[in-house]
């Protein structure tokens, strides 16, 4: 005779301190996700992100040659698109 034990059975004996060190320690050890950065959270399922395009430039100041005088520069600004996607993987433990 074959026992069936749900998710609810189990989630009794499970230790949320033990699942967030699981995840912290996956996303600390793995090479790829240590790379990420973690965006907001989204409330729709596309998320537009101003980020820059092309870096500004900063410039030495020179009292003798640019009698002190700084320069100008500029930046500009691209709209990106983040779109959910779903992300998964089997670990196991």
């Amino acid at each position: 005779m074959a026992v069936s034990i749900t998710k609810t059975d189990v989630s009794a004996l499970e230790s949320e301190a033990v699942s967030n060190e699981i995840i912290e320690g996956v996303v600390k050890e793995s090479a790829t996700l240590s790379l990420f950065t973690k965006l907001p959270n989204m409330t729709a399922g596309t998320l537009r992100m101003p980020v820059l395009e092309s870096l500004p430039e900063a410039y030495w100041v020179n009292e003798k040659k640019d009698n002190g005088r700084k320069k100008t520069t500029s930046m500009a600004w691209a709209n990106k698109y983040i779109v959910a996607e779903e992300l998964a993987v089997i670990l196991t433990i």
